[in-house]
């Protein structure tokens, strides 16, 4: 990019979290981003945390030309509709600025084909193994639906016929269902693919449940982002969204 290029910011927004492990993980991921561009870059968030979206869109509108903003978000629920769409709606007008806003993470066939080569290394016996996808509680019917796809789509590429889901909230019941199914030995091994961008609380609260009642016939994917593959996903959707401007 050239040296115009200084009118151009990039912000990247998380949900907000009081907990340590998902601001690290956050801060962790929006350095290395940092490391990839040479262009001005800020952080935000929806809630909890700060700097929040008004003061970091109320200020940056008033000193660059022009924004991209970033969601580092899966599902477009409440928080993409309200919390940032529309605000990204009144700061464009007020200040009669641009703002971009990307496309988020979709759980497409891209991440299919990443989880289905991790998971690959762990399970021996897909007969008696069973594959579990869970996200964060949410009302909106088509997230439900997303996960639903994926997992059904994962499960036929990994060939494990037994696969489910669930939203936080639910894992107590899934354990015991699980419990009955291993006891009369119809399971003996559980993939728990948690869909979280970020390493924080209701990741580690459903891995910790898990953890505790499985054991060494578990596996957990680690939070997406953690992984180099969906990384790269994430930086070429802002590369590319960088090239349409030049």
């Amino acid at each position: 990019m050239s040296e115009k290029d200084t009118e151009l910011l990039l912000v990247f927004c998380g949900h907000g979290s009081r907990n340590r492990e998902f601001m690290n993980s956050f801060l962790c991921f929006f350095r290395k981003m940092k490391r990839k561009f040479d262009i001005k870059m800020k952080y935000c968030f929806i809630e909890i945390n700060n700097p929040l979206i008004d003061f970091v869109l109320e200020t940056s509108c008033k000193k660059y030309k022009s924004i991209i903003f970033i969601p580092a978000l899966i599902f477009k629920g409440k928080h993409y509709l309200k919390d940032i769409k529309d605000k990204i709606d009144i700061y464009s007008k007020k200040f009669e600025k641009k703002i971009i806003l990307t496309k988020n993470l979709n759980l497409n066939n891209e991440l299919v084909t990443i989880f289905k080569s991790k998971i690959n290394e762990k399970v021996t016996n897909r007969k008696r193994s069973m594959l579990l996808t869970c996200a964060s509680f949410s009302k909106e019917k088509n997230n439900v639906q997303m996960l639903s796809q994926y997992s059904k789509k994962l499960s036929m590429d990994l060939e494990i016929k037994n696969f489910n889901y669930f939203l936080f909230g639910s894992e107590s019941k899934v354990i015991s269902n699980l419990e009955k199914e291993i006891k009369i030995g119809s399971l003996n091994f559980i993939v728990l693919h948690p869909i979280f961008l970020f390493d924080g609380f209701l990741y580690n609260k459903i891995v910790s449940k898990f953890k505790q009642v499985f054991g060494k016939d578990l596996f957990v994917t680690e939070p997406l982002l953690d992984e180099k593959k969906v990384f790269d996903i994430f930086y070429k959707k802002i590369r590319k969204k960088l090239t349409l401007l030049e």
